[in-house]
């Protein structure tokens, strides 16, 4: 597979902050489907703490076209959290 993302893949992990608090976050990029996809992973954590009293969990998976240079890219996203 020759695409522009292809140092993505693999599984990320880090802690951060934002309008819901401090949270932890996990991500993963993987190959899929005779390598024409990138699958995409994501799970935000952020417990209890004063801001947020009652914490919140977000996970979203996403699929990529295929992806090449010179084409342009599509992504298709669901998540968990109401928009």
């Amino acid at each position: 597979m020759r695409t522009l993302f292809l140092f993505f893949l693999g599984s990320w992990q880090g802690t951060g902050g934002g309008q819901p608090g401090t949270g932890r976050y996990e991500r993963s990029y993987e190959v899929v489907l005779n390598e024409k996809y990138i699958s995409v992973r994501n799970r935000s954590t952020y417990p209890p703490q004063e801001q947020n009293p009652n914490g919140e969990i977000h996970e979203d998976w996403g699929l990529s076209v295929e992806i090449k240079y010179g084409r342009p890219l599509s992504y298709a996203n669901f998540t968990s959290k109401d928009l």
